[in-house]
Parts: C-alpha cells; structure tokens; sequence
C-alpha cells in the first residue's frame, strides 16, 4: 500500500525533546500501513542518532535519515520534501507535541476534503510542561478555503508544525527557498497555496502543543517579523501577492508582534536590529511610528529598567492564569474584504 501521509521531524541537537516528540508520534501510527515517521537529522552533535535509531529497531513505521553536513534550517526542510515518501508531507518540530488524535484526524481530513494544504492551530506549553497550555493561537474551528491569498492571510503559515501539504507540488518550489533566512517553510507552502485551486483547509480543532521557551535565547524579531517579511516580498515580487496584502501583513504585524518582538531584541542580545532596518521595512505604515518605532529608539540600559519587572510580572500572571485554567479569548483575524488584497 502506498503511503498517504511522511510526518517529517526536524531535528538538531535536541537529543531529550525528540524523545518525547517521537513517544507522541510513535504510539498514534503503530498499526497503520499508510503513515511514516520521518527523522531528518541535521548532523546533530549529540546523542540524536543513537537514540533515533533505537526506536526505529522497535518501530518499522519509523524511517531516520542523517545528513552529512550541518545544513541549517532551510536545508533540513528541503531535505524533508526530498525525501518524503508519502502523498502529503506533515512538518514536525522536535520540541512540540502532538496530540493523542494527531494522526487519525489528520488522516480524516485528508481523505475527507483532499486539500492542497492544510494548516493546524497551536498553543504554547511553558515550563517543560504540557499541563502549563496557553490558550490556542487561532480560533478553535474548520474551514475550508477557496480563496488563495484570504487562507494565506489568514492562517500566515507561519508555524512549521502546524503545516501539511501535496509532497509533489512542495517540491516543484524548492528552488524557491531562500537558504539561511529561516523561512523555507513558508516559501514552500506559501506557493503551494498561492499557485494551487485549492481547496485549502484550516483545522483550528486540533491543536499542537509547541514548547515555550522563557530564556528568550534567540533572535526572534531577526528569524520571525523581518524574515517573515522578506518572505512575502519574494512572493509581491512573484506576482503572488498583493500590495493590499502586503499592507495588511504589515499592519497586523506592527499591532500584534512588532512592539514585543523589539523589546526582547533590545533585552537579550548585544547586537540589536538598527531602527533603519525596521524604518525601511514597515515605514510605510503610519502605525509604526506610533507603536513600535519608538522601541527601537530607547537605549538598551534604560529599556531593561523599564521593561525587565513589566516581564517579571507578566511571568507571574500568565502562569496563574494558565494554572486557574482561564484562557484568553481568540478573535477570528482574518483579512476584511480578502477579496480586495489580491
């Protein structure tokens, strides 16, 4: 029987969560003919390989392909849709979970609508634990989209273990990843989106627990808001998308992600991203100036004294709030007027 479904985990030096990644996965596909494990392992240093290869002598649906260099991100990605064997390629990060009914509703989607790409909700775990869940990211519901641009709009794409698409039309825009940005997710499946019919489906019912990491250790304004961005230019300069949904991306950017993305670039690392650079990028949107530029402006120094307690407490709270189970509401943010975007 052919495979309908590769769930492609990317992993790099991450020896003690991909364990925990593969005892989500392993169990959900052990009497099915139709689904594979596939470990692409980016030359991890560590114990990655013998641990890997451990489970695949008690596994047969598990299948482990180690590179021979360090590739980075975007060369593990590509790696993946290679070397996929199944009709659709689902992501999977080797820090995230998956959960209980992962694979049998996904499996439910594809068979009920075919797809060119489905994308899933999530919802952060703090702590190391999973018991500590954050509220969904999306809004906890089915949709199947027609409309390109309004899905892309919609759901952004924008997390790697929420993707699934056709392993066949992924890889026809593999010249397209542009390698060391961090972004080779979105450039794949964003042009299998934006050049498809469709149909298109977001599943906001199922939801992948993504691990939260609170040492804020990477650049996140660098590798999320300013990549992403380069990232739809690429498609704007593509004739695949719009200038309207480029400035909708732009504006929605700055009011939810842009102001706290800034602050923890300025508190974590000694080489901050320049105001130019943001100027250059999202000067264009009046809002700038007013919610996110001035970030970018305050020194280091005084901006930790201002913002390192504001953080403190917010640890603090959102942590009572996720122990007392209260969640925050999820507004449907999809694009107004999708139709005028194009």
């Amino acid at each position: 029987m052919s495979l309908l479904l590769s769930i492609c985990v990317l992993t790099y030096n991450r020896e003690s969560t991909l364990r925990e990644t593969l005892d989500s996965l392993l169990p959900q596909v052990a009497d099915r003919n139709d689904v594979e494990i596939y470990v692409s392992d980016d030359a991890s240093p560590d114990n990655t390989e013998a641990l890997v290869r451990s489970y695949c002598e008690r596994h047969p649906q598990l299948r482990y392909n180690r590179l021979s260099r360090n590739t980075k991100f975007d060369g593990n990605v590509v790696s993946c849709c290679e070397n996929a064997a199944g009709e659709y390629l689902a992501f999977f990060s080797d820090d995230d979970l998956a959960p209980a009914d992962y694979v049998a509703r996904l499996i439910a989607d594809i068979e009920e609508f075919r797809p060119e790409v489905i994308y899933l909700n999530h919802a952060g775990f703090h702590q190391n634990n999973p018991a500590l869940l954050d509220s969904p990211t999306q809004p906890v519901l089915k949709r199947l989209f027609t409309d390109p641009t309004e899905y892309f709009l919609y759901t952004g794409l924008g997390f790697i273990s929420a993707l699934v698409f056709k392993t066949a039309e992924a890889r026809k825009h593999i010249p397209k990843v542009v390698l060391g940005r961090g972004t080779g997710f979105v450039d794949i499946s964003g042009r299998c989106v934006l050049t498809t019919k469709g149909p298109y489906l977001f599943d906001g019912t199922i939801i992948i627990p993504a691990r939260y990491d609170l040492n804020h250790r990477e650049n996140v304004l660098t590798w999320g808001p300013i990549a992403y961005t380069g990232c739809l230019r690429d498609l704007q300069r593509d004739g695949l998308l719009g200038q309207g949904a480029i400035a909708w991306h732009k504006r929605k950017t700055i009011k939810l992600f842009l102001p706290r993305c800034i602050v923890n670039n300025r508190l974590n690392f000694k080489v901050t991203v320049p105001a130019s650079q943001l100027r250059e990028l999202y000067g264009d949107e009046p809002s700038f100036y007013l919610i996110a530029y001035p970030l970018a402006l305050i020194p280091p120094r005084l901006l930790r004294w201002i913002f390192l307690p504001i953080r403190a407490i917010m640890r603090v709270r959102r942590t009572r709030r996720i122990r007392s189970g209260k969640r925050k509401q999820i507004s449907n943010h999809i694009a107004p007027d999708a139709t005028a975007l194009h």
